[in-house]
């Protein structure tokens, strides 16, 4: 594991370390500080649940095609 930043280098945790020695690992503490701050978002997920509520929202004003298309796909 790896951080760089402009802030800070946190060097490489090295291998062989026992896990309970880690949180005396100044480098490690520091990039576990930089990670924790960080915002993940998963793209795909939220543009799938995205394009499948515009879908539900299109099949919504014409309920016999919306009636239709859960047929053919309850059949693959």
């Amino acid at each position: 594991m790896c951080f760089n930043t402009a802030e800070s280098n946190t060097g490489r945790l090295k291998g062989g370390q026992h896990p309970n020695t880690w949180p005396q690992n100044n480098g490690l503490q520091e990039g576990l500080k930089i990670v924790n701050k960080l915002k993940v978002v998963n793209d795909m997920a939220e543009s799938g649940v995205k394009l499948i509520n515009e879908f539900n929202n299109l099949l919504e004003k014409d309920k016999g095609q919306k009636k239709y298309v859960l047929q053919v796909v309850s059949k693959c």
